[in-house]
């Protein structure tokens, strides 16, 4: 994972298990190509486990969210993905009940 810098202000991010601070500028998580494609099929295996009249544009960017936040902080294995975004689908799923 690389960062990009945009702004000003100090980000903390875990990599690979030890915390890492950039300071002075905001920075934005880029991804390799295998990892965005990791990434992509984490969300598109986890829509399937969202209850078909929940499966919605709202409910997999929802997903996409968790996924990226849990890669932004080096868990990027597909098992990691999958299980922050199943993790969260009760969660999601109880917002439009």
């Amino acid at each position: 994972m690389s960062v990009a810098l945009l702004g000003r202000g100090t980000v903390t991010s875990e990599y690979h298990g030890r915390l890492v601070q950039v300071k002075g500028e905001i920075g934005v998580p880029q991804f390799d190509p295998e990892v965005i494609q990791v990434m992509r099929s984490a969300l598109e295996d986890a829509m399937t486990h969202v209850p078909a009249e929940y499966s919605t544009v709202e409910v997999k960017a929802r997903l996409a969210e968790f996924i990226l936040r849990t890669a932004a902080h080096g868990h990027t294995s597909y098992d990691a993905l999958m299980s922050a975004a199943t993790n969260q689908i009760h969660v999601i799923v109880s917002l439009f009940t």
